[in-house]
C-alpha cells in the first residue's frame, strides 16, 4: 500500500508543524547517554528524508548536544586466583571450561 494513498499533503504539513513545536533536544534530554545517541542517528535518518522529500528545510538536530556517558572502567581482569576458582568450580570437558581455553591459549588478556 501506497503511503499516499492514506497520508495527505495536508496530513504531512500538519505533522511537521508539530514536529517544530516538539524540538528534537526536548525530545533527546529524556534519554540516558547511550539510548540518546541511538535516537538521534534515527532521527537524522528521518530528517534527512524529509529534507530530500522536502517536507521541511532545515535539520532541526543541528547542534543538539549529547550527554556523556559515564567512565565505568570496563570489565575487570581475571587474575590467576579468578581462573584458578573457574577452573575448580568447572571440570576440564564442560562447555564453560572449554569455552575459556581457547582465550587462554590466545594469550587474551584476563
Amino acid at each position: 500500500m501506497e503511503v499516499t494513498k492514506w497520508l495527505k499533503p495536508s496530513d504531512i504539513d500538519r505533522y511537521a508543524k508539530q514536529a517544530t513545536l516538539f524540538p528534537p533536544k526536548r525530545l533527546l534530554e529524556q534519554f540516558e547517554a547511550h539510548p540518546q545517541r541511538n535516537m538521534l542517528k534515527a532521527l537524522r535518518g528521518l530528517i534527512a528524508f524529509a529534507i530530500a522529500e522536502r517536507i521541511i528545510e532545515a535539520d532541526p538536530t543541528v547542534g543538539c548536544k549529547l550527554k556523556r556517558a559515564k567512565d565505568t572502567g570496563g570489565f575487570k581482569p581475571w587474575t590467576d586466583a579468578d581462573i584458578a576458582e573457574f577452573e575448580a568450580k568447572h571440570p576440564i570437558g564442560s562447555k564453560p571450561r572449554l569455552a575459556l581455553l581457547p582465550k587462554m591459549g590466545a594469550g587474551a588478556p584476563r
